[in-house]
This record gives structure tokens, C-alpha cells and sequence, in this order.
């Protein structure tokens, strides 16, 4: 996409000259604003992008999962206090993540989206840390307001 606006930039400037050439007035209006499209394609590739950045973070811990954003307070659960593991699905998305893992506890809580940083590493923590996880809300998604119970500690 950069190329095209780069050159479809570059010919409509080399027209709106022409046009200034010529006497005509709107070919200053053309070539500001074209100009303008050719200098964004070309800083493009150096432009930051915060939107691609992940804004949510896991730290996965021997003692712990935790969940950073820097527009909330950090949510963390001792492995051994994680009594179950939900999806969340809800239809906020695209504006916000649309699936949630709630892990839930008696005294805490922690919950973050699919595509936190860090989420790859939580698939090996379900297989060994929870026995039983049910993968199936996981695979099938979803974009509706609803809580799937993934896994459940068994009462001893």
C-alpha cells in the first residue's frame, strides 16, 4: 500500500505542478495535499504504531500469572489459588479484546486477553498446570457476551 500512495503521490504532484504551470488555481491545492500524501508514504516505515503494539502483558511466574496494562492495576493468582479457569467472550471488539482468560480464586483474581503478550507461553501452563483443561471454548471463540468454564479444581 505504501508504493502505490508513494507513486500515485509522486504523479499527482508532478500534475498539480503542471496545473500551477498553467495559471490554474487549484493546482496549489493539489500539489500541497498530494505532497503532503508523498511525504507520509515515505516516512512511513519509520511512523510509530502503537495500535500494533500488544497493550496487555503476561508475567508467568514458577509462583504466579500476572497481567499488566498500563492503564490498570496489575492483576496476579498463585498457581495454587486458581480454583477455575473461564473464557470470557464479549462484543466490544474490535475497540477492545473480544475473548478473556478469567482465572478465579477465592481471594484473587487475574484476567487478560488472547492476545496479551505472553500468551503463547500460557498454552504449556494449562497442559501441566491443570489437569483436564478443556481446550474446546477456546477453539470455538466467539464475539457474544458469555463466561465458558474451561477448568475446575476438583474438590478433595
Amino acid at each position: 500500500m505504501r508504493w502505490f500512495t508513494l507513486i500515485v503521490s509522486v504523479v499527482f504532484v508532478v500534475i498539480g505542478i503542471v496545473m500551477i504551470r498553467d495559471g490554474t488555481a487549484h493546482g496549489w491545492t493539489m500539489t500541497i495535499f498530494f505532497g503532503c500524501c508523498l511525504l507520509v508514504a515515505v516516512l512511513d516505515p519509520w511512523l510509530p504504531r502503537p495500535w500494533l503494539a500488544p497493550e496487555y502483558h503476561l508475567v508467568i511466574t514458577d509462583d504466579e500469572v500476572a497481567c499488566e496494562h498500563r492503564k490498570r492495576e496489575r492483576e496476579s493468582i498463585r498457581w495454587n489459588d486458581v480454583d477455575r479457569i473461564w473464557l470470557v467472550t464479549t462484543s466490544q471488539g474490535p475497540r477492545l479484546p473480544d475473548q478473556w482468560i478469567l482465572f478465579e480464586g477465592a481471594r484473587a483474581g487475574c484476567s487478560f486477553p488472547t492476545e496479551a503478550e505472553g500468551m503463547d507461553a500460557m498454552w504449556d501452563e494449562f497442559e501441566n498446570r491443570f489437569p483436564g483443561f478443556d481446550y474446546g471454548p477456546l477453539i470455538k471463540g466467539g464475539t457474544t457476551d458469555a463466561r465458558h468454564l474451561c477448568w475446575e479444581r476438583q474438590a478433595s
